[in-house]
């Protein structure tokens, strides 16, 4: 099932591949990508942290936080890769199925730039 990445995410991708480039860091080589999920309801996100650990994710233990009164929990979904449209675009592929199934909301991602042995 091919499921169409919101617009507002194809921008986000694009602006932090544009600045990960203008930083000159080395897309060749591996870094941690990592995916940020949140959700008031702990069992849905639990869920999908299962679902995301099946599919290859290494899942960081969720948070429990409270803004304005709300409280939410939250956690990161990380997996290491080398970093290019395509590999960003396949991951949110998976992950936009899942969230259609568990309707969590995705808080974008990010990159640790640390290099590893490879």
């Amino acid at each position: 099932m091919s499921i169409e990445i919101p617009q507002d995410i194809v921008e986000m991708n694009q602006e932090i591949l544009s600045a990960l480039k203008a930083d000159e860091v080395d897309l060749s080589r591996k870094y941690t990508v990592e995916h940020h999920f949140s959700s008031s309801n702990f069992t849905l996100l639990e869920k999908l942290a299962v679902e995301l650990f099946q599919a290859g994710f290494e899942i960081i233990d969720p948070d429990e936080l409270e803004e304005d009164g709300v409280r939410f929990f939250c956690f990161d979904a990380l997996k290491l890769c080398r970093i290019s449209d395509e590999t960003i675009s396949g991951q949110q592929q998976k992950i936009f199925e899942l969230l259609q199934k568990f309707h969590v909301s995705y808080d974008g991602w990010g990159v640790d730039t640390t290099v590893y042995e490879e």
